[in-house]
C-alpha cells in the first residue's frame, strides 16, 4: 500500500520523546506512529446494527399504504419483505 503524508501538530516535548523511542526501538517516527495506530486500532470493536422497524404513522408518510391497511396477512408479508430488504442491504435484523 502507498504511503500517506500526514501533518501533525504536538507538543514539541511529545515529538522528542517520540523521536528518542523511535532511536531506541530502530524505526522512523513515521514508522513508530503507524505501528502505534495499526495495534490501536485492532482493538475498535465492530459495529452490529439492529434494523428496528419504522412505526406504520411513520410509514403513511412515505408509503402508498396507509397505516390502517390491513389486508390478510399483509402486515406480516410486508415485514418479512422490510426484513429481507435491510438483510440483503447487510443489516441485522432483531428477528436473526
Amino acid at each position: 500500500m502507498a504511503a500517506t503524508k500526514l501533518t501533525l501538530k504536538l507538543e514539541k516535548s511529545v515529538i522528542e520523546k517520540g523521536k528518542e523511542l523511535a532511536r531506541y526501538r530502530g524505526l522512523s517516527l513515521s514508522k513508530l506512529i503507524e505501528q502505534f495506530l495499526e495495534a490501536e486500532s485492532k482493538e475498535i470493536p465492530t459495529q452490529n446494527y439492529i434494523a428496528v422497524p419504522p412505526h406504520p404513522d411513520v410509514l403513511s408518510l412515505v408509503s402508498d399504504i396507509s397505516p390502517t391497511y390491513s389486508s390478510a396477512g399483509s402486515n406480516k408479508r410486508d415485514r418479512e419483505e422490510y426484513y429481507e430488504y435491510l438483510y440483503n442491504k447487510g443489516y441485522k435484523t432483531e428477528e436473526e
